[in-house]
């Protein structure tokens, strides 16, 4: 028999400035405040403290330290839906540091992004994995990867302009261009191959979600495929 102690959960959420596609950061946000409340109610179910979240960029923009009751968790919703961040990059080492800093017990984690890194791809996931192991070792570590379709795949529709959000540097391409899309996709695909594979091979537990799916099913499946697992 499964015996659970929660301690306290802990959502990490990334929450820069920039919003790539118009519809994208309503989806996260409704992702953000879904999870939140599913956190707060297992929490309350289970004994513990109510989630305690921490909104970054490149810095932490926000931290609500632990609480219960019922105006901890309305402020957490409050501060989903209407916090206005500051900062425009992305650096996933830093809310992993603070963590490590203020968490003094074991605690279950959710680093929740879109694992964008910023600069060169695989000098960052170099620059990630020890800070996920560490990270993992010290608490119960979970990424959840949440993109949109359109970062994986690009519309045949002409020349299109595509600004990096975080460095404002623009390219053109020619997306009537059948080679051109193939190489995108091809190059998104094997950038998540590795981000999975860095993750994994740090011994943390990983789930992606795409905006343009339901969140529940693979919630749902995710949280089962853990609970047996652990069970064993």
């Amino acid at each position: 028999m499964l015996n659970w102690i929660i301690v306290g959960i802990i959502l990490a959420l990334f929450i820069a400035e920039m919003v790539i596609f118009s519809q994208d950061k309503l989806d996260y946000v409704a992702f953000g405040l879904f999870f939140a409340v599913v956190a707060c109610i297992l929490t309350a179910l289970f004994g513990g403290t109510a989630a305690d979240p921490i909104m970054f960029s490149d810095f932490v923009e926000l931290y609500i330290p632990p609480k219960t009751g019922r105006s901890h968790i309305l402020r957490l919703i409050r501060e989903i839906l209407f916090f206005q961040p500051q900062g425009r990059k992305t650096d996933l080492i830093v809310p992993l540091d603070f963590i490590n800093g203020v968490a003094k017990r074991k605690c279950v984690t959710f680093l929740i992004s879109d694992f964008c890194l910023p600069g060169d791809f695989e000098e960052g996931l170099a620059r990630l994995h020890p800070k996920l192991q560490i990270s993992n070792r010290r608490h119960d570590l979970i990424s959840m990867i949440i993109s949109d379709p359109r970062e994986h795949s690009l519309p045949d529709i002409g020349w299109l302009t595509i600004e990096d959000a975080e460095s404002g540097a623009q390219v053109e391409l020619d997306t009537s261009n059948p080679a051109v899309r193939k190489g995108y996709a091809e190059l998104a695909e094997a950038r998540k191959k590795n981000l999975h594979k860095v993750i994994r091979s740090a011994g943390v537990d990983l789930l992606d979600l795409s905006t343009d799916e339901s969140y529940v099913p693979p919630l749902l499946n995710f949280f089962g495929n853990r609970r047996r697992r652990l069970s064993r």
